[in-house]
């Protein structure tokens, strides 16, 4: 048994696990409560790298909230009975071996939280499942694993077009991103109009954003820390969170159209890495349907449990598949209507 204690905030508290249960009881700053199961000692380093960025970039605390009720199998044991911040288990599976499909992530849960500063509410992630393939985590080990999970959490706190949209910062009939915060930081980097999506409408376009940690080419950045931009940080402000810009990447600059022709990123990056091929598009498409229509027939009813936090079961709606191709990492939103070509 080992007894993991994070003390990364004023209280911290300990658990006995035999795996890796990273939480804090903190009231006033922000924390993934993280649990790590099956994943190799290792490994457990580039987990906890990934968590603190996006602990550090948002600032403040959401009202903790009971686990009571909640589908033990998204849950990892053991695990608190209540969560402050989001909770995240992380379960090492074997998959198909090493390459092709790593993996996948849900946010079975979401809640509604009331922002103390705003004075508005808004529905935010509250729980988090990621599966990982065993043998592709090691093969993924180093920067290249740090950079597919800081993606995935990126998603678990609410930067992903479901939560976008949820919380009304799509526009419903062109698909476009509006959210008054991050157009602000886009603008305020000379580049015109709204930041574009992909064709997924849950990641920040790759050929707009290039290496930006929440676009899909962040399995590229080599050794070099994938950057996290200030256009990421107001989708996290639009959806309902305080955020900290000074955390953002400096010298970030995507590629966009400005009042002086196409921008020039400042920093040069490794060769983009190639699109993702449609034959394994298809294959993500379906792993994901499959896991969709298990987690539909899973689903509670009713959905909707509620109370002041109103948490929802959002298991079956969308799920994110890892799938490698020619050694590249790319991540693919399946939906229950996702169209296999």
């Amino acid at each position: 048994m080992k007894f993991v204690q994070v003390a990364l905030a004023a209280v911290a508290v300990s658990f006995a696990s035999a795996d890796q249960l990273m939480c804090v009881d903190d009231e006033h700053n922000f924390n993934i409560c993280l649990n790590v199961n099956g994943i190799s000692d290792a490994l457990i380093p580039s987990f906890a790298a990934a968590r603190d960025r996006w602990d550090a970039v948002i600032d403040g605390d959401l009202a903790s909230t009971s686990l009571t009720g909640i589908d033990e199998k998204y849950l990892c044991n053991p695990h608190p009975s209540r969560i402050d911040d989001v909770y995240v288990c992380v379960q090492g599976v074997n998959v198909d071996g090493a390459g092709d499909i790593i993996g996948h992530s849900l946010i079975p849960y979401h809640r509604r939280t009331h922002n103390l500063v705003t004075h508005q509410s808004h529905d935010l992630p509250l729980v988090g499942y990621l599966e990982l393939d065993v043998d592709d985590a090691s093969a993924l080990a180093g920067p290249r694993l740090e950079a597919l999970l800081e993606h995935e959490f990126g998603h678990m706190v609410g930067v992903h077009g479901y939560f976008w949209s949820l919380n009304g910062n799509i526009d419903m009939q062109t698909g476009a991103y509006h959210g008054g915060n991050a157009i602000r930081e886009w603008q305020a980097k000379g580049c015109l109009g709204f930041p574009p999506l992909d064709k997924d409408g849950s990641d920040w376009h790759e050929g707009a954003f290039q290496y930006e940690i929440m676009s899909d080419y962040f399995s590229s950045c080599g050794e070099t820390q994938c950057p996290l931009s200030s256009v990421t940080l107001g989708t996290l402000q639009d959806i309902g969170y305080n955020v900290k810009y000074s955390k953002a990447d400096p010298n970030y600059m995507p590629y966009c159209e400005t009042l002086n022709g196409p921008s020039i990123p400042e920093i040069e990056m490794p060769p983009m890495k190639p699109s993702l091929s449609e034959l394994k598009r298809e294959k993500a498409i379906r792993y994901g349907r499959a896991i969709l229509e298990q987690t539909a027939k899973e689903a509670p009813q009713p959905r909707m449990r509620g109370g002041q936090q109103r948490i929802t079961y959002s298991a079956d709606l969308f799920v994110n598949v890892f799938i490698e191709d020619m050694g590249n990492v790319h991540s693919v939103t399946v939906k229950p209507g996702s169209v296999v070509f």
